[in-house]
């Protein structure tokens, strides 16, 4: 999730931030790791983010929301579904 990371070339690097602009999950990162990266995220206020940001008139703020939101929810992890509809109910 992170392209910037020290210990990968220029290239994986590169690699890694298309991915990213392209709305795909990391390829660092396991299917297991990921699932249990957006569990952590959505934990620690990204579902609160989504709710209270998705509501604003700034165009690149809606974007940015509904770029973590679909990052969130990437995959149908079960764990940020619940925690997304506990939070937005």
């Amino acid at each position: 999730m992170n392209p910037d990371q020290e210990n990968l070339s220029v290239h994986d690097r590169n690699t890694e931030f298309e991915r990213m602009l392209q709305n795909q999950p990391p390829s660092l990162l396991g299917d297991s790791h990921f699932a249990l990266t957006q569990a952590r995220v959505a934990k620690l206020g990204a579902v609160d983010v989504v709710v209270q940001c998705i509501e604003t008139e700034n165009p690149a703020v809606i974007m940015a929301t509904l770029r973590l939101a679909v990052t969130l929810l990437e995959g149908g992890n079960l764990q940020v579904c619940v925690t997304m509809i506990h939070i937005s109910a």
